[in-house]
């Protein structure tokens, strides 16, 4: 079975997929695809706290390593990482 981490939005150009997190919330989040070696996946959202942005980047390291890192976002250009992970191939 094949799996699909998105849809193509032909329209906007971009990639788009929705998240599921394990507090109930889902997220909808866009990327242009891959760029070199990195994979932006960024979503906006409205909290009380103002206005949120979010991403996961994919960054391949070497063909047997890439790392994901979530970042957030409250002032335009911040980004405060949240979470890393190193996945590799043995």
């Amino acid at each position: 079975m094949r799996r699909r981490c998105g849809v193509f939005d032909k329209t906007a150009n971009r990639f788009v997929a929705v998240i599921a997190d394990n507090f109930g919330g889902m997220r909808m989040f866009s990327s242009p695809g891959w760029e070199a070696d990195r994979l932006t996946w960024t979503s906006e959202v409205q909290s009380s706290k103002g206005k949120e942005t979010q991403h996961f980047l994919f960054e391949k390291k070497s063909p047997h390593v890439y790392v994901v890192t979530y970042e957030v976002s409250r002032v335009e250009g911040q980004w405060k990482a949240v979470d890393t992970l190193t996945c590799s191939q043995k």
